[in-house]
């Protein structure tokens, strides 16, 4: 695994099964000494215990890692799941490392790692945590979502105007253009319908496309002879 948000667990794990764990120099990290007394059984933290069965749980552990793999506030971890601030934070604090994460890519490479390794559902969490964010995350635990209607057809048509540009790579013949083509149309279609929830609203970012497409920058050669003028295009 490129990178472990659960080194501090992993390292109370080893040393569980060493003879003389307090002699390693790991052991003197105060997380670890807690989580191995949780391991052993000994612990006297009521939070942290149950947060171990947390862990333990493939639904619950999938969700919350999915979760803090998404960068999610705790708030939001909050409504979703219905722990306490406390525990979500204490979480993270023992099970979810997320400083280890130097980039968006590295969340990516240890999505697909776990992926490999833990079942479909899990699979799914971590994909939809990093691809379509902690909203989507809540809506699948509560069915609630903080989208208005116009939100969603905007993020139906940003989405559809994407995938229709997979065809670029591709033989205008083969599946992937044909896919592509039918993006397009729903792409097309939502921002109809947008347009006639709130006509205005399309209207000025057309005017605001417009103005930016035919502003003069006088630094630079404001035509190139046989090139279309952008206001020829705009009209």
């Amino acid at each position: 695994m490129p990178v472990n948000p659960h080194h501090l667990l992993d390292t109370a794990l080893v040393l569980s099964q060493a003879p003389q764990p307090e002699l390693d120099v790991r052991f003197q990290e105060p997380r670890v000494q807690e989580l191995f007394e949780v391991l052993r059984g000994t612990s006297s933290s009521v939070l942290l215990r149950y947060l171990w069965e947390k862990f333990n749980d493939p639904l619950a552990r999938s969700v919350l890692n999915s979760f803090f793999l998404s960068e999610a506030g705790y708030d939001v971890i909050r409504r979703a799941t219905g722990m306490t601030i406390e525990a979500i934070k204490t979480f993270g604090e023992y099970f979810f490392d997320n400083s280890v994460f130097r980039d968006r890519l590295d969340r990516f490479s240890y999505a697909n790692h776990m992926s490999q390794y833990g079942s479909h559902m899990e699979s799914q969490y971590y994909k939809a945590a990093l691809v379509c964010g902690p909203e989507y995350l809540t809506w699948l635990l509560t069915g609630d979502s903080a989208y208005t209607p116009k939100e969603v057809l905007h993020t139906q048509m940003v989405d559809a105007a994407f995938r229709s540009q997979a065809h670029r790579n591709a033989n205008i013949t083969s599946e992937v253009a044909i896919e592509a083509r039918s993006w397009a149309a729903l792409a097309q279609k939502a921002a109809v319908t947008l347009h006639k929830m709130d006509p205005q609203d399309v209207t000025d970012a057309m005017d605001q496309l417009r103005l930016a497409l035919c502003h003069k920058d006088d630094t630079l050669s404001q035509h190139v002879e046989g090139a279309p003028r952008p206001e020829d295009i705009l009209h």
